[in-house]
Order: structure tokens, then sequence, then C-alpha cells
């Protein structure tokens, strides 16, 4: 599985951007990855192994919690 990190150190960005490892994953597909994986198209799935590292904007767990709040995402353990 991927490794998910929220905040990176400037150090691990630019490694990251300078191998092409850094992905910056937009609100939907961040839900579907930890939801319903079976969403994501094969092509991108391929693209995720554990050395990829996966940004996730701050706006994108703002609008999470936006739509759990408004009972448009239901999010169980």
């Amino acid at each position: 599985m991927a490794t998910i990190v929220l905040e990176l150190p400037d150090i691990l960005v630019d490694k990251a951007k300078e191998e092409g490892l850094l992905i910056v994953l937009d609100t939907h597909i961040f839900v579907w990855m930890n939801l319903e994986p079976d969403r994501i198209p094969a092509e991108i799935q391929s693209a995720m192994n554990a050395e990829t590292v996966f940004g996730i904007p701050a706006i994108s767990l703002w609008e999470i919690a936006m739509l759990t709040g408004k009972g448009r995402l239901a999010i169980t353990e």
C-alpha cells in the first residue's frame, strides 16, 4: 500500500519532485483510494506502489470535513 503524508519536509518534496514520485491527490481520488478503491482506473492503480509519495492539500481535508458534516460523505472505521 502507498504511504499517505499530510506534510513533507522541503527536502523530501524536492527529492520526490526530482525523481517523479510525488503525486498530489484531488479530494475525490483520496476518498476513493480509502473508501472505494475499485473506482480508481487501472492505469492509475498501477502507478500506486510503496515508493509513491502522496500529498493531500489541506483544502481537501476541509472539503471532506464539510461533506461529512452535511451527510454527503459517510466515513466509517
